[in-house]
């Protein structure tokens, strides 16, 4: 087993800590794991921050045979060993090679001298991802709180904005495409295209434990099976589990990740891994159903009925989609190497499907039924409703005396509402943010509603504005309600933007429920109103 020293200054924290590194336990192929993790820290630290201790001091301060007996620390052998090596840190740990080219290392960072700032687990993670972790180059400063970013992006991933290694803010993508991304981003100081970014990291549950993948080349990263992200990648709080690494064209690694107990206020598992080229080796696959007559499919081409026995497949990972009429469709990732077996009981595993004609997915829209009325909630009532893609709409009324006078806000927008009397009424919005198009965009509508009753069998709304966007244009809208019962009306639009829909809503008390659909699209919501509303008064659900 060889053993290992290393006293390192950190001379870029707040304030100086040193940290000494135990003897490691080696389990590489070689025997070399010494010279390998020198290597690493020399990557990360500049050579002036750390040196090597002398092996035979240590084995005289520290014998063999004590080391062999050093199990978890206890607070007062960490204070005691802290003060022979004259270190605030003591780290732990152990480096392995399960397979050629693949290292992991196991860092256990112990408190061994005095209170420790709070954040210094962070600023050590944040170090090595600095340094082992890709970053991005910023292209262009858009405004106060948008960049543009090179690189492969998908929306809603979480980056950090880094300077001379040290994180100064964060930053969500918002628009990406095949080699550029476009970010809003929240940070104390002036952005500038000298910095850069990199991913967040990725938290999976409670826990002081953290995990830092990096592979050759970029590769997909799985956790029981669950996909969590591409190399390079740092995943905080991990717990125990199957981490598996796999590239097409490449042999996949499996290692399971076990994270041990220890005394220390960070541990840190680094993993690196070369996938090797699959060299055109071959495997079979059976396929046994029952009922039999399924079709397969393989990576989506069809390949025959069951039972059916593949030969000659090159290894790698395929999707395996099984399908027959009356049954639901099975769909399942698997591994060829060799010979794979999948027999599956359809009538236990599937479910009938429900007879009904296939629905064509379409894009979530906004609320069908919303052709704006003259009327205007009364001071002091309310309506909160639930829908998508703006998720929510708050109408309230305001104490304005005889004009009533309504505020709403819904979703990234706030807008008023002037009811000038019972048959007219204006409409203003204004808006930073899409919610249709998922993007940032600044919208102002002025709107002239006019409603007109028909001898309470029937209610006409009509009117017209101006939309101010990324392409001006004048908005015409018609609508009507019918009442059908007393909690239960029927609605029509048609409006130049949204074009027409159907829809009718429903009020129990203090809960109302509202339904719309068009070629199209279809939206639902449901909505909480302070005080019941009587149908043949109040015409309007949501604006």
């Amino acid at each position: 087993m060889k053993k290992i020293f290393i006293c390192i200054l950190f001379w870029n924290m707040a304030y100086a800590e040193r940290i000494a590194f135990l003897p490691f336990e080696d389990k590489t192929i070689d025997g070399k794991g010494k010279e390998r993790l020198a290597t690493l820290i020399s990557s990360i630290l500049p050579q002036q921050g750390f040196s090597l201790a002398d092996k035979d001091r240590i084995e005289k301060v520290l014998p063999l045979s004590t080391q062999k007996e050093i199990g978890r620390f206890t607070p007062e052998i960490a204070l005691s060993l802290g003060e022979l090596f004259s270190a605030d840190i003591l780290v732990k740990g152990k480096i392995s090679e399960p397979k050629k080219g693949t290292l992991i290392i196991t860092c256990s960072f112990i408190n061994a001298r005095r209170e420790l700032d709070q954040t210094l687990n962070e600023r050590i993670l944040s170090l090595f991802w600095s340094e082992l972790g890709r970053s991005y180059k910023i292209e262009k400063v858009i405004s106060s709180d948008e960049i543009i970013i090179s690189g492969e992006f998908k929306i809603g991933d979480k980056l950090e904005i880094i300077r001379e290694g040290k994180k100064i803010g964060q930053a969500e993508i918002t628009k990406a495409k095949e080699s550029q991304a476009e970010a809003l981003y929240s940070c104390s100081e002036r952005v500038s295209t000298f910095d850069s970014v990199r991913k967040s990291a990725i938290s999976i549950s409670d826990g002081k434990i953290a995990c830092l993948i990096t592979s050759s080349p970029k590769a997909n990263i799985s956790l029981d099976r669950n996909f969590i992200g591409k190399t390079p990648i740092i995943i905080k709080n991990i717990e125990k589990g199957l981490l598996s690494i796999s590239q097409e064209g490449y042999l996949p690694f499996q290692t399971e990740i076990i994270p041990e107990e220890t005394d220390s206020f960070l541990s840190l598992i680094l993993v690196f891994s070369t996938l090797s080229k699959q060299e055109g080796k071959k495997g079979s696959l059976l396929v046994v159903t029952n009922p039999q007559n399924a079709k397969v499919y393989l990576d989506g081409e069809l390949v025959g009925l069951t039972p059916i026995s593949l030969s000659n497949i090159q290894s790698r990972l395929y999707e395996v989609r099984i399908e027959k009429d009356g049954f639901t469709t099975l769909s399942e990732k698997i591994l060829i190497e060799g010979q794979v077996e999948m027999r599956r009981d359809l009538t236990s595993a599937l479910l009938p499907k429900p007879l009904m004609p296939p629905v064509k997915e379409k894009e979530a829209r906004p609320e069908v039924i919303s052709i704006p009325t003259a009327h205007s909630l009364s001071s002091g009532e309310a309506i909160i409703a639930l829908n998508y893609p703006n998720l929510f709409v708050l109408r309230a009324g305001l104490p304005t005396g005889d004009l009533k006078t309504e505020v709403r806000i819904e979703g990234l927008g706030a807008g008023l509402k002037y009811g000038l009397n019972e048959w007219v009424g204006a409409d203003l919005f204004y808006s930073k943010y899409n919610m249709r198009e998922k993007e940032k965009e600044e919208r102002k509508q002025a709107l002239l509603a006019i409603s007109l009753p028909i001898e309470e069998k029937a209610t006409l709304h009509l009117g017209g504005g101006y939309l101010w966007a990324k392409e001006n244009k004048a908005r015409q809208f018609f609508g009507v309600e019918i009442p059908i019962k007393e909690n239960i009306a029927i609605l029509a639009e048609y409006d130049n933007i949204e074009e027409y829909g159907l829809g009718c809503r429903l009020t129990f008390g203090r809960i109302g429920l509202l339904l719309g659909a068009s070629e199209d699209r279809f939206d639902g919501s449901i909505f909480l109103l302070r005080k019941p509303i009587d149908n043949h008064k109040e015409t309007e659900t949501t604006d």
